[in-house]
């Protein structure tokens, strides 16, 4: 079971590129009879850390804090 991967970064092309990447590592896995249980990207919303606060942006959707409108970002379309 992969958990809570993902990539912090305020560039929507390089979490694009490492999902993609993460994704092709587990269906190799899967291709070798590695027994994988699941892939859990993290996370689906730009959420609150404890550290850092708001300011790391590595959801599928970010989230504007003013309203709280969500946009989908380019790897959740991916």
């Amino acid at each position: 079971m992969v958990t809570e991967n993902g990539l912090a970064t305020d560039d929507d092309a390089q979490p694009v590129d490492y999902l993609h990447a993460a994704v092709n590592c587990v269906a190799s896995c899967l291709a070798d009879d590695i027994d994988v249980h699941g892939y859990i990207a993290w996370t689906v919303f730009d959420n609150y850390e404890w550290v850092f606060g708001y300011v790391p942006q590595f959801g599928l959707i970010t989230v504007d804090r003013g309203p709280r409108n969500g946009h989908p970002r380019r790897a959740h379309a991916g």
